[in-house]
């Protein structure tokens, strides 16, 4: 009986210290190091830190439990100013994505800071980065054109031409402020040119 008791006693060390050192996976919360929380992999790890859901959930992430970031699980079926059924899966979020017409990311890498308008919107924004902000928008990327033809492109946005627009496209140079640097060591730094939608000055 005790060479049994024994014996479990040994297989159960085995498999928790291969448990720890194979996959090295910690998945607990209350893991504390220093008084800090974390999920992570210890030294002797020989897999990779993975963050996976086997079931179609978006990831979060959260600091002070406000909203950050956000990955896109399959979604087939998006909507976003008007255009429906886009393929929004895999997309990243920087930012909290709050409004009624941004909440969620519109692109593979979206950052929002407070926008509100999804009116600068187009479908083929989706291989680069959008930007988000009050009513107004950016994205740098590709635009597929069909037939191989993917060009780069440079596309801002306002809700409405004339109210309170237009918003322009402006190259700024900036030099270090501290001695400022002539009129490039500024706040607004210096004007190198600008863009101006046609017909607005």
């Amino acid at each position: 009986m005790k060479y049994r008791s024994d014996l479990k006693g040994i297989v159960c060390a085995t498999l928790v210290f291969c448990a720890l050192h194979s996959t090295a996976q910690v998945t607990a919360l209350g893991n504390n190091v220093l008084g800090a929380q974390y999920v992570g992999c210890d030294a002797l790890s020989i897999q990779p830190l993975r963050f996976s859901t086997l079931v179609n959930f978006d990831h979060e992430w959260r600091t002070n439990n406000v909203w950050r970031m956000r990955l896109m699980g399959d979604n087939f079926v998006g909507n976003i100013n008007t255009y429906p059924l886009l393929n929004l899966s895999g997309f990243l979020g920087l930012g909290n994505f709050t409004a009624p017409l941004v909440p969620q990311p519109f692109a593979f890498f979206h950052i929002d800071d407070g926008g509100f308008q999804d009116s600068g919107y187009r479908p083929w924004m989706r291989a680069g980065t959008l930007i988000t902000r009050q009513s107004d928008q950016a994205y740098f990327g590709l635009k597929d054109e069909l037939l191989a033809r993917n060009h780069t492109v440079v596309a801002w946005s306002d809700n409405d031409l004339w109210d309170p627009g237009p918003d322009r496209l402006k190259f700024i140079f900036v030099a270090n402020n501290v001695p400022a640097s002539g009129i490039a060591g500024n706040l607004d730094g210096l004007e190198a040119g600008r863009f101006a939608p046609a017909g607005t000055g």
